[in-house]
C-alpha cells in the first residue's frame, strides 16, 4: 500500500462508550431509520410498524428520523434513559445503524485532528479502552456512509408517497415546530453574513457542485408542488443558519409573511430557485431509488458545516419555516 493510500487510522483507534448519553443528544439533528429500522423498533416495543412511526419519528423528505425531546431536555433522543447514574439507550439491542457506528463516522474520521475535536468536545469514549482495528472502522463507517435507507420498499411512487403512512399528524408536527422554535438561532450573525458578499458566493459555490452532482442521476422534477406544500405533504425542511443567510441575501422584499407553507411557492414552482437551500435542491419524490439523494445531503451537510467553521457563524439546524419567522422578524 502507497503512502497515498494509507490511512491515519489504519494502525486502529481507541473507543470505549462511557454511557455519557451526549452522542444521543446535545442539538437538534437526526437519527435515520429504515424500513426494516423501523420494522425491529417496532417489534422490540411490541407495537405495529404504523403506530411506532407516528409515535416515535417524523418524516423529512423521503427519510424517517427518531424524534427527539427537545431543547428542555437537551434534544435527547426519544429513547435515551436515565439509570444509575448512566444515560442507557432503551432499545439498545435494536438501536439503527447510525447508532451502532458512532463514532466511526466521516466526518469524525475525516482528518486526525477531527477525531481530536470531537473527542474533547463530545465524546470522553475516543482515544480509550480497546484498541478497534482498521478492517473494523472502515466496516462500520460503510455502514454508516451507506445504508440501505429503504429496504426492500424503496420504490414508491409519486401516488404512494403523496399520502403519508403513519409518521407525525400535522398537529404533532406543529408541537414540533414549537420545539424547534425555541432553537436559539444566531439572528444577528444571519443577518450580518447576508450582507458579506463572500458568503453568499461561497454557499453558491456549493450549490453549483451540488447541483451539478443532482444533474448525473437525471431526476424527474414534475413541477407539482407538493413537495413544497408541507401541510398537504407531511413534510418538514430543516436548514442551516448559513443557508438562511444565503436566502436573505436573495430577498428583495423582507416582509412576508410566513405561516404553514414556503412563501416562496408560486404557482407551484419557486420563486427563490436559484438560493434554495440543500434539501429543496436534492429531495424528489420519484420513483426510483433515493440512496443518491442521501448521500448528496450528507456530503453537502459536511461541506456546510466546515463553511459555518471558516466563515464564523455558529452552526444551527432549524425548521425553514421556524428560521424564516426568526430571521425575516422586525
Amino acid at each position: 500500500m502507497t503512502k497515498s493510500e494509507c490511512k491515519w487510522y489504519d494502525d486502529g483507534l481507541r473507543f470505549q462508550c462511557t454511557q455519557c448519553g451526549r452522542c444521543c443528544a446535545g442539538a437538534p439533528g437526526h437519527v435515520w431509520v429504515n424500513d426494516n429500522e423501523r420494522r425491529q423498533l417496532a417489534d422490540h416495543l411490541k407495537m405495529s410498524v404504523d403506530e411506532f412511526t407516528r409515535i416515535h419519528t417524523r418524516r423529512i423528505g423521503l427519510r424517517y428520523s427518531l424524534n427527539e425531546r427537545g431543547p428542555d431536555q437537551n434534544w435527547e433522543c426519544v429513547f435515551q434513559e436515565k439509570q444509575d447514574g448512566h444515560r442507557i439507550c432503551s432499545v439498545y439491542d435494536v438501536r439503527p445503524a447510525q447508532c451502532r457506528t458512532w463514532p466511526f463516522w466521516d466526518d469524525n474520521l475525516s482528518s486526525r485532528r477531527r477525531w481530536r475535536e470531537v473527542a474533547d468536545k463530545v465524546c470522553p469514549g475516543m482515544n480509550r479502552g480497546g484498541l478497534h482495528p482498521s478492517s473494523k472502522i472502515e466496516s462500520r463507517r460503510q455502514t454508516h456512509s451507506y445504508p440501505e435507507l429503504f429496504g426492500d420498499e424503496s420504490v414508491w411512487s409519486c401516488e404512494m408517497i403523496a399520502a403519508p403512512v403513519g409518521g407525525n399528524s400535522m398537529d404533532e408536527q406543529s408541537t414540533l415546530a414549537q420545539s424547534s422554535s425555541s432553537t436559539a438561532l444566531p439572528i444577528a450573525r444571519i443577518r450580518a453574513a447576508a450582507q458579506e458578499p463572500n458568503v453568499s458566493a461561497q454557499i453558491q459555490a456549493l450549490y453549483r457542485a451540488l447541483d451539478s452532482q443532482i444533474a448525473r442521476h437525471q431526476p424527474d422534477c414534475r413541477q407539482c408542488g407538493h413537495c413544497c406544500r408541507f401541510a398537504e405533504f407531511g413534510h418538514r425542511l430543516y436548514v442551516t443558519s448559513l443557508e438562511l443567510a444565503c436566502v436573505m441575501a436573495g430577498l428583495k422584499d423582507a416582509s412576508m409573511r410566513v405561516s404553514t407553507e414556503c412563501p416562496f411557492q408560486r404557482n407551484d414552482l419557486c420563486t427563490l430557485r436559484d438560493v434554495r437551500p440543500v434539501g429543496c435542491r436534492v429531495f424528489f419524490r420519484e420513483s426510483r431509488k433515493a440512496d443518491w439523494q442521501n448521500d448528496l445531503t450528507e456530503w453537502a451537510m459536511t461541506q456546510l458545516r466546515s463553511m459555518h467553521e471558516s466563515l464564523d457563524v455558529p452552526y444551527t439546524y432549524v425548521d425553514w419555516l421556524t428560521g424564516l419567522k426568526q430571521v425575516l422578524s422586525v
